[in-house]
């Protein structure tokens, strides 16, 4: 179910994007003030408004690619804001330059280098207040005992402590924590003796077990290196 939900959250903010790409470029393209045509071209290629279908279905093509490329759309709870909104304002800006290349690429003169800069202003706008929104419900949601994931940690040491101690710290990224998984049974009990976050549930080789036995969303391994 958990998965169910954040498949339907991912593919709600795709469309959503494309959603206001397309809006915006056709009310730049359409709406301003003394252009009541699509593009005042030199020339017709296509009958008719073919070739506007045509140059919107490269817009979006090119949109999707992009957005897919530079936002990654996936459910990551420890991927900062930061770098979340930095991702989208490349893939708005990508977004703006592909808008101005086909607009001048098939003659839609109604465009001009204001009408790419409004473009880019409305739909950064837009896509950091709605995410800024989605932060702000989500992190509502969590600390309020919602919207839970179950972490397992594969790793009994003190990095694998230090870095459980670290998200449970933060509710607002809604993990609960299930246990440890040890290395080894000197692991296990030297982990056992000290006084540390949460249990050791059992040891790496026994990972199938657990995942039967417990209820696990996501693991994290802090295994060390040798």
């Amino acid at each position: 179910m958990i998965r169910l939900r954040h498949k339907m959250l991912i593919r709600v903010m795709r469309l959503l994007d494309q959603l206001v790409l397309v809006s915006t470029a056709l009310a730049v393209i359409y709406y301003r003030p003394g252009v009541p045509d699509f593009g005042h071209r030199t020339q017709v290629l296509l009958p008719g408004r073919a070739l506007d279908t045509v140059a919107m279905l490269i817009l979006v093509i090119g949109w999707i690619v992009i957005f897919d490329y530079c936002v990654r759309y996936k459910s990551d709870r420890l991927v900062a804001l930061r770098k979340q909104l930095k991702n989208l304002v490349k893939a708005t800006t990508l977004s703006a330059f592909w808008f101005l290349i086909i607009t001048a690429a098939f003659s839609i003169r109604s465009v001009d280098t204001i009408g790419v800069a409004v473009f880019w202003v409305v739909v950064t706008s837009i896509g950091l207040l709605t995410r800024f929104g989605l932060k702000g419900i989500l992190m509502s949601a969590r600390k309020s005992g919602y919207n839970y994931r179950y972490l397992l940690m594969v790793g009994a040491n003190d990095r694998s402590a230090e870095f459980a101690r670290r998200i449970v710290k933060r509710s607002e990224l809604g993990y609960k924590l299930v246990g440890f998984v040890a290395e080894s049974e000197d692991s296990r009990q030297a982990w056992d003796a000290g006084k540390n976050i949460g249990p050791v549930v059992g040891l790496v080789d026994e990972i199938r077990s657990i995942l039967e036995r417990e209820r696990v969303d996501e693991m994290l391994v802090c295994l060390s290196v040798e």
